[in-house]
């Protein structure tokens, strides 16, 4: 019996092939050490307490992570720690770690702020090493591109598979003709704003095959475009985390507001927004974690996925009651905007607009998988502009799911994710949409009333995703976890 599933689970993603050859792409080599290893438990070298006065916590625990010397773990004490500014966990090797829920990283003030901040602003150098791709057309799911010169590279090399699209592009997906909204700001999408990167490292090369730890999540087509692989160098931190602990930011009470649309129109909530933005944001941080974290009241949300994040787990993280007017820019529990190959895992979230969102040209693959949306205000999905290879795997709301043209939401949101997989995810209603050229979306083992649009006028036209198994869950339960144990398996590690 068992055998049997995993031959229909195999012939189930297979099936999903497209005839120009864009397949499934493998989405287990994403999160800490691409999986192939477990998060470490650090030893804890340096212990601190909450001021019993209540007093401002900020530079005790920051003088904690700058005098680390060596690999390990800051315990901070359960209690209350009041912190007025930003703490910078910005050095490999350290873990901040509370005691237990009750351990309470408290953002105090009125600035709108981030409370803790893993990695650090850095910039990336791209280097002269440079070949262009020459195949007649790369396909989603490969893990390898064609390249004229591939003696420019080595293996081990970061590079960037980069993808300088035309104004071809834009027209065949009609990105050139989104509906002006009624407030006159749309923005047609323009070639300046789309230069696609996504960073990879170089396992094998093979005569002209340049090969990859991950694979191509967005079909490079040469009418479309000029593709290319560039090396580069990228200075971040690794191997920290943020783990078991609550963050909460003040707020003041007494500020509310009444929904002036939607489904709970009227309703009174509470929409202070002078208190801190969001828990925790990763910026220049890889292989590292955020795990068994709470946050409350934040505005924007728990973990944002920022610039140069790559590989970040976050797991059995939630995100409650946030403070914040309705509104864009707000309410985003887990998003990811610039970072890439992270892996959130059993992680919930109440009361937001984009619980597990994607910012524009987010540059897959990721996954978000068992993760839960309650009380929605908005849709679960990709938010704007083009994100490309992301898997959401058994995610559950009680609201809309969407991967859909995005129109003239925001300034021209457009076509909001590219390459998209819905895999048995359970919303109230799904919309699942494919671009016009370029690429597809799919939902497989979905359940929830099927709408062919939402949230925007005149967009229910738009080609329909690939449906597969509509209402039904599917077998493997879960696309990520078959991925995972089928190349451990075969004793499949990413970088061996």
């Amino acid at each position: 019996m068992i055998s049997m599933i995993l031959q229909s689970a195999a012939a189930l993603i297979m099936s999903l092939t497209q005839p120009n050859g864009d397949a499934v792409p493998d989405f287990s080599r994403v999160g800490y050490r691409w999986g192939d290893k477990e998060i470490p438990e650090y030893k804890v070298v340096k212990t601190i307490e909450a001021p019993a006065d209540g007093s401002d916590a900020t530079e005790l625990i920051q003088d904690a992570i700058d005098g680390m010397r060596k690999k390990g773990a800051i315990l901070l004490k359960e209690g209350i720690y009041n912190v007025s500014g930003t703490i910078h966990l910005n050095k490999s090797f350290v873990v901040l770690r509370g005691e237990s829920k009750r351990t309470v990283i408290n953002a105090t003030g009125t600035e709108q702020r981030t409370l803790i901040m893993l990695g650090d602003k850095i910039k990336r150098v791209k280097e002269n090493k440079r070949s262009s791709i020459c195949a007649e057309y790369t396909p989603v799911g490969q893990m390898y591109v064609e390249v004229e010169h591939p003696e420019k590279f080595s293996i081990g090399d970061h590079v960037l598979v980069c993808y300088d699209i035309n104004d071809q592009w834009i027209h065949d997906i009609k990105m050139d003709q989104i509906p002006m909204s009624s407030s006159g700001n749309t923005i047609q999408w323009d070639v300046s704003m789309f230069k696609f990167t996504w960073e990879r490292i170089v396992t094998d090369i093979d005569i002209n095959k340049v090969y990859f730890d991950n694979p191509i999540v967005q079909g490079l087509d040469p009418k479309y475009g000029n593709a290319y692989v560039q090396t580069c160098t990228t200075p971040r931190i690794f191997d920290s985390g943020i783990e078991n602990m609550t963050l909460t930011t003040d707020y003041d009470p007494s500020v509310t507001a009444a929904r002036t649309s939607g489904y709970k129109k009227g309703q009174v909530y509470q929409s202070d927004e002078n208190h801190a933005w969001t828990a925790i944001v990763a910026y220049g941080a890889e292989h590292s974690w955020i795990r068994n974290v709470d946050s409350r009241h934040f505005a924007f949300g728990l973990a944002h996925m920022h610039h140069l994040s790559k590989n970040i787990t976050i797991e059995g993280c939630n995100c409650y009651s946030p403070k914040s007017v309705i509104r864009g820019s707000r309410r985003y529990a887990f998003h990811v905007s610039g970072g890439e190959l992270h892996l959130f895992k059993d992680c919930t979230c109440e009361f937001d607009r984009h619980g597990f969102a994607t910012g524009a040209k987010a540059a897959g693959p990721s996954v978000y998988l068992n993760c839960t949306l309650k009380d929605y205000e908005q849709d679960v999905g990709p938010h704007l502009k083009w994100a490309t290879g992301f898997l959401y795997d058994n995610v559950v709301t009680d609201g809309p799911l969407a991967v859909q043209d995005g129109t003239n939401g925001g300034n021209g949101h457009g076509w909001r994710g590219a390459n998209f997989y819905l895999w048995n995810c359970t919303a109230e209603y799904i919309v699942c949409q494919s671009p016009w050229a370029s690429a597809k979306n799919y939902a497989v083992g979905c359940v929830g009333v099927h709408k062919r649009g939402m949230g925007y006028k005149k967009n229910s036209d738009r080609p329909k995703g690939v449906w597969v198994s509509e209402g039904v869950h599917v077998e493997p339960k879960s696309l990520y976890l078959y991925q995972l144990e089928e190349r451990k398996k075969n004793n499949i590690k990413v970088i061996r």
